[in-house]
């Protein structure tokens, strides 16, 4: 059952970022993290179905770390829909994973004094190798990209402490209250979250929210709408599971997103970026297993 939820987590999270890319290249990235997650009120309540008020409540219990959380969440979204102006999705997702396993990997080994071994040292080089490579070897021109490679990598890389913070805290959240009303309450707060952002930004430069029609709304929370399996079913794996072995299986994800980042917005890949690209799946696996 955990790997089928993993499993099925993965295919959600993937369709729905392919569905978003188009929305993250007309509306400015903090704003489209606004709308997404906002619409999740209602699009994400069939998860309240699988819990009660007692659930609920055990959730709510937790707000000073869901606020935290979805400010965090807010913030790496901003910038992870701002990279897709400049680079293609593959690439962005191949970054996201990469920077990400990184960034927790030199956690670990600061804040908690954990060392890496054989296996692990390889699997960071891999990793490292593979993101050099997919930043400086030659690529396709995208008429619809700014094509800004190095922009788009700093994005995305300044986001990657925000969003190793965010998954956390929706693991820890689940295995101490109801994994549904974890995963609904953490989405949520993501866009509570996003308005101190808002506000903040309108005040220090003058840039309000982009304001859209109904129709540009309602078809965000659409192409949102596969978050409701991606985090529902997230959220039910890391809580009878290991969420480094979720993680694994996510990490499969890279492929699935650039194929069909291909098929959809005419995003073909170089042959040496997909090998790029399966040199950090590679290292991303190992360092889970170590």
């Amino acid at each position: 059952m955990f790997f089928a939820l993993a499993i099925g987590s993965m295919l959600g999270y993937t369709l729905q970022s392919v569905l978003l890319t188009r929305a993250a290249r007309s509306i400015d990235g903090l704003s489209l993290a606004f709308y997404r997650n906002i619409s999740f009120i209602i699009t994400l309540l069939p998860l309240l179905l699988g819990t009660d008020r007692t659930g609920i409540v055990a959730t709510l219990n937790h707000w000073p770390l869901l606020l935290a959380s979805g400010i965090s969440g807010g913030v790496y979204l901003a910038l992870y829909y701002t990279s897709l102006r400049y680079i293609p999705l593959g690439i962005a997702a191949a970054y996201n994973k990469a920077i990400g396993n990184g960034v927790i990997t030199l956690a670990a080994f600061v804040i908690l004094d954990e060392r890496l071994n054989a296996i692990g040292i390889l699997s960071l080089v891999a990793i490292v190798a593979g993101t050099v490579a997919l930043a400086t070897g030659r690529t396709h021109l995208y008429a619809h990209l700014q094509n800004h490679r190095l922009r788009g990598f700093l994005l995305i890389a300044g986001g990657s402490a925000f969003v190793s913070f965010t998954v956390f805290s929706l693991g820890i959240i689940s295995r101490m209250g109801n994994p549904l009303a974890a995963a609904y309450f953490w989405e949520v707060f993501i866009g509570i979250g996003c308005v101190p952002l808002l506000i903040g930004r309108r005040l220090t430069t003058g840039h309000a929210i982009q304001r859209i029609t109904l129709k540009q709304f309602l078809i965000i929370a659409l192409c949102a709408s596969p978050t409701l399996i991606g985090t529902g079913l997230i959220s039910l794996a890391t809580s009878m599971g290991s969420i480094a072995v979720a993680n694994i299986i996510g990490t499969v994800s890279l492929a699935l997103t650039a194929v069909i980042a291909w098929l959809f917005h005419e995003e073909p890949l170089k042959r040496r970026q997909w090998l790029s690209i399966i040199l950090i799946v590679c290292g991303a696996m190992g360092l889970k297993l170590v």
